[in-house]
């Protein structure tokens, strides 16, 4: 009988790790998410977002407008067919020069011989 009393007790020995830590499993989650204390799992920030998100007051900076013009000129008007085709014809392109005998060859030393 003690032998079965023995092997009962090593079998309920993994159950000491919730007595051990009993923020381990459900306990741990409801011990995050539902407290009244402050959450160590918090990220800490600093940023404006997070500080209107916690309902913190946050220091806002007033926008002025610029001085002077901020806004470019007005676009450069679309060119017509007429002003296209007049810039085309005023380019007066030479005729191409095709040379007479073949180019020389890159590697002589593989070039085709003939006989």
């Amino acid at each position: 009988m003690r032998r079965i009393a023995l092997l009962g007790l090593l079998t309920l020995l993994p159950a000491c790790q919730f007595a051990g830590n009993p923020t381990d499993g459900f306990g741990g989650f409801v011990a995050d998410t539902h407290t009244w204390h402050l959450n160590a799992n918090m990220p800490a920030g600093e940023t404006e977002n997070e500080k209107l998100v916690l309902g913190e007051p946050v220091k806002i900076d007033v926008v002025n407008a610029e001085s002077g013009e901020v806004w470019p000129g007005p676009p450069a008007p679309i060119p017509t067919m007429q002003d296209v085709q007049r810039l085309n014809s005023m380019e007066m392109l030479p005729p191409p020069t095709i040379p007479s005998s073949p180019p020389p060859a890159l590697f002589p030393q593989n070039a085709p011989t003939t006989k």
